[in-house]
């Protein structure tokens, strides 16, 4: 049975059976994954959980305890059922009362909300119900872990990339495993930072199982490195307008979408310019994927026809 979107809370807490826990504790090392942890977390989570029902039961007051931000005493079991994992010092747990202060990192854990969440609340109700239902009948592990759940690394695509692939799939139910095996593409060959500017671009003009066709992508890559030559850092007639100017700022800082930020530094190397090569490179670049979309993606509809 799938979920229903009434009782959708937040991408937290999907459900009554599970929560993600992904962001705590603050610090985490690279590739860090819950799930590959799990025999050691699941014992400290009872740990943390049974000290503060203790100390709440003895009515002994919360003493702050600094933590060194790779694991943290307030991350336990939110219910007795062992279901959910999350903050045991959040406000939710204490009628409103926010004790995150007492290790140390309360403005981090405050406003903890990762791109995935904010992709998500953007998406229609259907696509919405689409990544969920795929969620049913794992546990706070599995939803939590980056390799386990694919509807992360999707998400980290941006609302485009999402709605486009739930659409595509006419907002059935699949199985996860199913989804990475049609959109391989987005999981392994492509990366959000990279490409993703170009390619939520190209999707609203193709299905986003073209990608997954090997003839799409050696058009796609070469096309790619054409744009990294002719525009990026490294290109000697780009360098000349890359030298100190006092106009220069932080690429992300201006009124352009997050992906094209992080393909000017991601894919061209370029962290700070002047608005005005910022808005002279959006403009070639946006002409280059026009042109891109009418010589390549429609031929190669084409071809997908019958």
């Amino acid at each position: 049975m799938g979920l229903s979107i009434a009782n959708y809370t937040s991408l937290c807490r999907p459900d009554s059976e599970k929560t993600c826990f992904f962001c705590c504790p603050p610090l985490r090392p690279h590739g860090y994954d819950p799930l590959q942890k799990r025999f050691a977390l699941e014992p400290a989570f009872r740990r943390n959980r049974k000290s503060l029902l203790s100390h709440s039961q003895a009515s002994h007051r919360l003493t702050p305890r600094a933590i060194n931000g790779w694991d943290c005493w307030g991350l336990g079991y939110l219910d007795e059922e062992e279901k959910k994992v999350g903050c045991l010092l959040h406000p939710s747990q204490h009628h409103g009362t926010d004790y995150r202060y007492l290790v140390g990192y309360e403005g981090k854990c405050a406003r903890e909300i990762c791109l995935e969440a904010k992709t998500f609340e953007a998406l229609s109700d259907k696509a919405k119900l689409f990544y969920l239902d795929m969620t049913v009948g794992m546990d706070s592990f599995e939803y939590s872990s980056r390799e386990w759940n694919p509807i992360f690394p999707v998400l980290l695509w941006g609302k485009v990339v999402g709605e486009k692939i739930a659409e595509t799939e006419g907002f059935r139910r699949i199985h996860r495993d199913e989804l990475k095996e049609r959109y391989n593409a987005f999981f392994t060959i492509l990366s959000y930072k990279t490409d993703g500017y170009l390619i939520e671009r190209i999707v609203e003009k193709a299905e986003p199982s073209y990608f997954k066709e090997s003839y799409f992508l050696d058009h796609y890559e070469k096309w790619k490195n054409g744009l990294l030559e002719k525009y990026s850092n490294h290109n000697p007639s780009q360098q000349a307008t890359s030298r100190a100017n006092p106009s220069n700022c932080p690429v992300h800082l201006y009124d352009v979408p997050l992906s094209f930020s992080r393909f000017l530094k991601f894919t061209l190397d370029i962290w700070n310019a002047p608005e005005e090569r910022v808005a002279y490179l959006k403009k070639k670049i946006d002409r280059e994927i026009e042109y891109f979309v009418s010589a390549r993606c429609r031929s190669l509809c084409e071809l997908k026809r019958p």
